[in-house]
């Protein structure tokens, strides 16, 4: 697993939601070909948060860990 980089989160907070689902679509989708349960890992609780600190708004950070849990089963 590699670290994260300042460059990757600074990327990331200039991301458009639809952006953003697809770049965290495609880290669930390496993960999980990897055999990784990513799932495991994290809670929506903790993806949750994690968005509200790089300030993303309440609703939009709701619905990215819908649109994540949705998505979770269909992927």
């Amino acid at each position: 697993m590699k670290p994260a980089r300042f460059s990757d989160m600074k990327r990331v907070r200039k991301m458009e939601l639809n952006e953003f689902n697809r770049w965290v679509t495609s880290i669930y989708k390496s993960g999980f070909d990897d055999g990784l349960d990513v799932g495991a890992l994290w809670s929506d609780e903790d993806i949750y948060e994690l968005l509200r600190s790089e300030h993303i708004g309440v609703e939009r950070a709701a619905r990215i860990v819908e649109r994540l849990l949705r998505g979770k089963d269909g992927i």
